[in-house]
């Protein structure tokens, strides 16, 4: 018996209608919603004094939210700082775009949302995740959302990121590229830096160099002293710049990231290693 085709996920919202018509979709404004029927969600980032006093002096939040009401759950895809200010000042009403639609057209109007203002790797993440997870793929993300594939995949890494240092990377502690790159770090390293933010409350990309730098070199010291000497007499009286290099060379290939990312860099270091080994001319 002939099985049906997998029917193909679509992602597309264009057909987004301000009534509710064929699409199934339909996008009703607020100017008063209750702020007591919104979800109590904090957001990644806390709202600046100036922002709440600006709120404060007109005396109401000026640009609607989106919340996002799929089976009459009520969803903030933006505007959360906006929201908590709104209870910080005990604000009753907050002008909404309500869009009632399923969650994965909600997910993909939270990444659009989310590219036209301050970028939040961590709720990016999330939301590709729950995509991928209803079965779309990168490309099918990047054209509905917009979102280059190369932008998919580096959120993706930070699935590799320690839990702990997700959440600071989510409130907005510890930038994005500083994130990108403690994912590509072992879970010991990583530890090392969690420790070292929760000591000091910041997390630099000097601090994360020195933390590699540290690791590459208690590998390098590991290492027997056959592979920084001659291997015979004939080789006894090499230049000690040769081993020189090669330790170099050594800690150099201890701090390249293990699968694709560090495959074009791995072989010339081994080129050089094997150049310099024991036994080859001076």
């Amino acid at each position: 018996m002939k099985k049906d085709a997998p029917k193909q996920l679509s992602l597309t919202i264009n057909d987004l209608a301000p009534t509710s018509g064929a699409s199934g979709i339909e996008i009703v404004p607020h100017a008063d919603f209750a702020v007591a029927d919104l979800p109590e969600v904090p957001p990644s980032k806390r709202p600046t004094a100036e922002f709440i006093e600006s709120v404060r002096a007109t005396g109401k939040v000026v640009y609607p939210l989106v919340v996002i009401n799929v089976g009459s759950k009520l969803i903030v895809k933006d505007g959360l700082r906006r929201l908590q200010t709104a209870r910080l000042l005990d604000l009753k009403t907050v002008p909404i775009i309500e869009v009632k639609l399923d969650a994965v057209r909600g997910n993909v109007l939270g990444l659009m949302l989310n590219a036209a203002r301050t970028a939040n790797p961590i709720a990016e993440l999330r939301m590709i995740v729950e995509l991928l997870e209803k079965g779309a793929d990168e490309s099918l993300i990047a054209a509905a959302t917009h979102t280059p594939v190369s932008c998919i995949r580096h959120r993706l890494q930070l699935l590799k990121l320690n839990k702990e240092l997700r959440e600071q990377v989510d409130r907005g502690e510890i930038r994005t590229s500083a994130a990108e790159r403690l994912a590509k770090m072992s879970k010991a390293d990583q530890k090392k830096a969690l420790r070292h933010f929760r000591k000091h409350g910041a997390l630099s990309h000097k601090d994360i160099g020195a933390i590699r730098r540290a690791t590459a070199t208690k590998v390098a010291e590991a290492l027997p002293d056959s592979l920084f000497t001659a291997a015979n007499a004939g080789d006894a009286n090499l230049p000690a710049w040769r081993a020189n290099v090669r330790r170099l060379l050594l800690e150099a290939r201890a701090l390249v990231p293990a699968g694709d990312e560090g495959r074009d860099v791995l072989p010339g270091i081994e080129a050089m290693l094997a150049t310099l080994s024991p036994g080859r001319a001076a």
